[in-house]
């Protein structure tokens, strides 16, 4: 099995949103919204996420409607979300718990969405990314912490309702402390959070965006720990793939902006480690269109199209 390599720009061309639609992206760390009409990014915005939910969207909808007059609004949220009553039910990243989203955006705006942030970057990617085109897409978005997104069809399949939280899948029996109560979990040894302290370690700011500068530069140790850390992307995506057969896998979030110095790695590990490679399809591994935008700007696709597209699999 052959796994290639795909990067591209960020675009929204070709995709019917005519009316200026807001998409909110509330991350473990960070929050960010964009304004989207006629197949263009009108705005962007980011901020610190240090608020509760309701309280974030409150203020950014009354600040961006005097400008905008949005006509719809998604919103991203990074945890377990029941879409179908628009209820955030728990993050490990994020305070708030068992809240009624929809229900505070009733008395904001109409017409709303409220789904599963790795579920709206898994959407941007199949409208306007390299998973456009494949009938079955998978998207793992590596910020904070690390979620998946399935397309099927063109519609977000959601298992029973919470599929795709991938970052707490045990990787390893190393003593690495997860948010989530556990050990060992895949966002422990790859995501934003974890390069951050790589990079606290050997020196450097602590973030991924400084650890991925350094290697840029030619620091031998800050490439060492990107590769390493592709490493174990590789190896979770190989899992994966092995249960979802997808046709191809979009890496998203902010960490997928390291491009090759993380994903060549994944991409070795991939092709050495996914039994019987040589008999299956090859599997693109692309880097994301949208990067760390890519949540925010599925959440105004999804609400631009008026409800989230359904899959159910009920047990």
């Amino acid at each position: 099995m052959g796994v290639s390599g795909s990067s591209s720009t960020d675009q929204t061309e070709g995709v019917e949103v005519e009316a200026p639609v807001l998409g909110v992206d509330i991350g473990g760390s960070r929050v960010k919204a964009v304004v989207l009409a006629g197949g263009r990014i009108l705005a962007r915005h980011e901020e610190p996420r240090n608020k509760p939910i309701t309280e974030v969207l409150s203020r950014l909808v009354e600040s961006i409607e005097d400008e905008h007059h949005i006509t719809a609004l998604g919103v991203g949220i990074a945890g377990l979300v029941d879409h179908r009553v628009g209820r955030f039910v728990w993050g490990p990243h994020l305070s708030d718990e068992d809240i009624d989203v929809s229900g505070h955006l009733d008395s904001l705006i109409e017409s709303h969405v409220v789904e599963n942030d790795a579920n709206c970057a898994a959407y941007a990617e199949w409208v306007t990314g390299p998973a456009a085109g494949h009938r079955v897409a998978l998207t793992v978005s590596v910020g904070t912490g690390i979620g998946a997104g399935l397309v099927v069809d063109g519609a977000v399949w959601r298992g029973s309702g919470f599929a795709g939280e991938v970052g707490h899948i045990r990787m390893t029996d190393a003593d690495l402390e997860c948010p989530c109560g556990r050990s060992g979990c895949w966002e422990t040894v790859v995501s934003g959070r974890q390069l951050g302290m790589e990079a606290a370690r050997l020196g450097l700011q602590p973030t991924a965006e400084a650890l991925v500068m350094a290697a840029r530069t030619g620091f031998r140790p800050a490439s060492d720990a990107l590769r390493d850390a592709g490493d174990w992307l590789g190896a979770g995506i190989t899992s994966l793939i092995l249960v979802l057969d997808p046709g191809v896998v979009v890496v998203a979030g902010g960490v997928s902006a390291a491009g090759d110095l993380i994903l060549d790695a994944a991409r070795e590990r991939i092709a050495s480690g996914l039994p019987g490679a040589m008999h299956r399809p090859a599997v693109e591994l692309a880097q994301s269109s949208h990067g760390r935008w890519a949540a925010a700007i599925g959440a105004a696709h999804l609400a631009a199209r008026g409800r989230a597209p359904e899959r159910f699999v009920e047990t």
